[in-house]
C-alpha cells in the first residue's frame, strides 16, 4: 500500500454534516443511503442500488446492521482482495465505469491505510479518496488571470466540469513535504 496524508484528528460531527450536506446537494445522496462497515468501520456510503447489488454479490460474511451493512472478512488484505475481486465482477457485467487499473488505499479515519481497491470502485462504495488539485493565477498587461481547467468531455467521472483543476494527481503519495 501506498504511503499517504493522514488527518490528524477524527471529522468532528458539525464536519461529518457539512460533508454529508454537500454530497445531498452535489450528488443526490438521501436518506435512504446507509453506511458501509468494513471489518466493523464506518468506511462508505451506498445508495439503494449499490446497496442492493453488494448484499447479492458479496460471498463472504455480511451483516445488516440498523444503519448499514458490515462486510467481514478475516484479514484486511483479504477484505481487499474480495472487494477488488467484486470489483472486477462488476467491471464485467458493465456496471463498474471508468475503469483504470489504478488502486487506492482505503484508510480508516485516522488514515491509516487498512487494504487498496481499484479506483473506479470508490464511488459505487462510498469510499473516500484523495488527490491534489492545482489551478492556475497569472499576471498579465491586463492584469491577474485565472486558469480553471476543464475536465474532458471523455471522462467516466463528471465530464465537461469545471471542477477539474488544471493540473491534477490522485493523491496516493504525497507530491511534495507537508509542512
Amino acid at each position: 500500500m501506498s504511503q499517504s496524508f493522514r488527518f490528524e484528528q477524527v471529522f468532528t460531527p458539525d464536519v461529518h454534516d457539512a460533508l454529508w450536506d454537500w454530497a445531498q446537494t452535489s450528488y443526490g445522496a438521501s436518506d435512504d443511503w446507509c453506511i458501509l462497515y468494513l471489518n466493523g468501520l464506518p468506511l462508505g456510503r451506498l445508495n439503494p442500488l449499490w446497496h442492493e447489488r453488494l448484499g447479492q454479490d458479496w460471498t463472504g460474511r455480511q451483516s445488516i446492521l440498523s444503519d448499514g451493512l458490515n462486510l467481514e472478512t478475516d484479514s484486511w488484505a483479504q477484505m481487499g482482495d474480495s472487494l477488488q475481486m467484486l470489483a472486477q465482477q462488476w467491471r464485467e457485467c458493465g456496471w463498474l465505469k471508468g475503469w483504470r487499473g489504478e488502486k487506492f488505499d482505503i484508510c480508516d479515519q485516522s488514515g491509516k491505510p487498512l487494504c487498496a481497491l481499484e479506483r473506479a470502485a470508490f464511488r459505487p462504495f462510498g469510499l473516500m479518496s484523495q488527490a491534489v488539485h492545482l489551478n492556475g493565477l497569472v499576471e498579465t498587461e491586463d492584469g491577474l488571470r485565472f486558469w480553471i481547467g476543464r475536465r474532458s468531455p471523455h471522462k467516466a467521472v463528471d465530464p465537461n466540469k469545471r471542477l477539474k483543476p488544471s493540473a491534477a494527481k490522485a493523491k496516493k503519495k504525497p507530491a511534495f513535504p507537508l509542512l
